[in-house]
């Protein structure tokens, strides 16, 4: 934001913001959580101190296109096909299954075996990740720490706390994933922990090898002890991010 005011400033005649893992994407609606909505409130930013464009690779959802307003035009590069080529090039692929981590990736995930149709890759197989949800909310007594029934709360809503109980989540893989290479396709990865539940169901389910090809290698200090023991052979990501962390586990990760 300081070089887009620092530029305007000095009276550039159009401002192009090049950015290319876009922070703070991923929340683009409120929910019932009422969280700050940080897609828009960065759009709103940008505009605000000058900006004429933005450029960006693989936005986490399209849909931030729309948070801007019409004279600001807004360009989301898709990669997927660069990091199709790349595997083929580096990879020698048996039957392969393209796993989408979750519902957001699925476009993602469609691009990627196409690429892979149209680079000859023989036998292409489509598949999905469905995350089983078990988190739940606990309504707790603050005089005494019973657990409130949501049938029974008490009028005073100061009478009670929230906690968050957590389960860890589960994966259920929609296709036939046995004896085959499985590649996982996500928007990015932080810590790591939907790429390793993904990757151990797939396993569980009888696939060969596992890849992971990401856009945006994240990966914090977390992430770095996960993967090392998750069932992944490789992790393909492009270099819109400094490896940092990553680098401890070059010997998993390729960046193109």
């Amino acid at each position: 934001l300081l070089f887009v005011s620092a530029a305007r400033r000095a009276s550039a005649s159009s401002i192009c913001a090049v950015i290319p893992y876009y922070g703070y994407g991923r929340i683009t609606e409120q929910g019932t959580m009422h969280n700050c909505l940080t897609g828009a409130d960065v759009a709103e930013m940008l505009q605000a101190a000058g900006v004429n464009s933005v450029i960006s690779i693989d936005l986490y959802k399209e849909q931030l296109q729309g948070f801007y307003m019409p004279q600001v035009t807004v360009d989301s590069i898709p990669v997927m096909h660069l990091l199709a080529a790349y595997m083929m090039e580096t990879e020698k692929l048996d039957t392969p299954v393209v796993v989408a981590a979750n519902a957001h990736n699925v476009y993602r995930a469609k691009s990627f075996r196409e690429s892979l149709d149209k680079l000859s890759c023989p036998n292409t197989y489509m598949g999905m990740a469905i995350e089983v949800d078990h988190s739940h909310v606990l309504n707790v007594d603050k005089k005494n720490g019973n657990v409130i029934d949501s049938n029974e709360r008490e009028a005073d809503a100061n009478s009670f706390s929230t906690e968050y109980a957590t389960v860890e989540n589960t994966h259920e893989i929609v296709g036939d994933i046995k004896d085959k290479d499985a590649i996982i396709i996500d928007n990015y990865s932080l810590t790591g922990d939907t790429l390793c539940r993904v990757a151990k169901t797939l396993k569980e389910e009888g696939a060969k090898r596992i890849f992971v090809v990401v856009t945006h290698g994240l990966f914090d200090e977390k992430a770095v002890h996960q993967l090392e023991k998750a069932p992944i052979d490789r992790i393909i990501s492009t270099n819109t991010v400094p490896a940092s962390e990553a680098e401890k586990v070059r010997f998993l990760l390729s960046i193109c």
